[in-house]
């Protein structure tokens, strides 16, 4: 049963800081054919975690920062992670 409850802290862990990296490298602008490494890791993180944000997406409306938008969605999803993680550990303990 521990092994279970470590796996699944694991997994969220793992969500968790996918999505902070995320946000991070989404405010850097990446040559395509610059260094091929990070574009790489860039791209796997976006797909990652692009099934959890695409549905908070067309609920959670983008906010108008003046010149530009700002995505609440990552905060939202790193939100519902906690709250979902809290949840499966309870049933699990």
């Amino acid at each position: 049963m521990v092994f279970v409850v470590n796996l699944v802290n694991t997994a969220f862990n793992i969500l968790y800081y996918l999505l902070i990296a995320r946000v991070i490298l989404s405010f850097f602008a990446l040559n395509p054919y610059g260094n091929s490494f990070l574009v790489k890791v860039k791209s796997v993180i976006f797909n990652i975690t692009e099934p959890i944000l695409a549905p908070l997406r067309k609920v959670i409306p983008l906010v108008n920062m003046g010149g530009g938008y700002l995505d609440l969605s990552p905060l939202v999803a790193l939100i519902l992670l906690s709250i979902l993680r809290r949840a499966i550990l309870s049933l699990l303990l």
